[in-house]
């Protein structure tokens, strides 16, 4: 599916293809729906990594290692934080999208990513499910940085996409 993704000529087919009932901001009575489509599958993505780093915490915090509970504790957070975004978009009023005028910049804007969104959240996922069981000392610092950087990553393109639908996309 990355791979798909980052060829894509049609970023709306093959998003639709990972996500049942996208159909992209070509049209506008189809803004509420695919956002809300996107936000739903990113979502459910999320909550199961964040089970599967949760069901690893005890042994990245085992034998001596508390020094990494900070850390630990950053990652969660952040992925709370990208939870909530995902939850209740700032560019949302009572559940519908604000700005519903786009242009067609805008709309290509926001097709390029929600397929970057979709294809971080894959990484995500995959380096959240291959998480090895134990975990060498010296390994450690350089696993929770980058998980932590993949997390900032996806929420810097979830807040790029945020300014789009708020007709600020050169603040971004």
């Amino acid at each position: 599916m990355k791979d798909e993704i980052s060829a894509a000529a049609d970023p709306v087919l093959t998003l639709n293809k990972e996500i049942p009932g996208y159909s992209g901001y070509q049209n506008r009575n189809d803004l509420d729906n695919s956002d809300n489509q996107l936000r739903r599958y990113l979502s459910d993505k999320l909550r199961l990594a964040t089970s599967q780093f949760n069901e690893k915490k005890d042994q990245l915090l085992s034998s001596g290692r508390e020094n990494y509970r900070e850390m630990i504790s950053n990652i969660l957070q952040s992925m709370d934080a990208v939870a909530e975004s995902l939850k209740n978009p700032c560019y949302c009023s009572q559940g519908k999208i604000a700005n519903n005028r786009l242009t067609q910049q805008q709309i290509d804007q926001l097709h390029d990513h929600d397929s970057k969104l979709v294809e971080q959240m894959l990484i995500l996922e995959d380096e959240f499910t291959h998480l090895p069981d134990q975990f060498a000392e010296h390994e450690l610092p350089d696993l929770l940085a980058h998980i932590y950087d993949l997390i900032d990553g996806f929420n810097q393109s979830l807040t790029e996409r945020e300014f789009i639908f708020l007709g600020q996309e050169d603040e971004a």
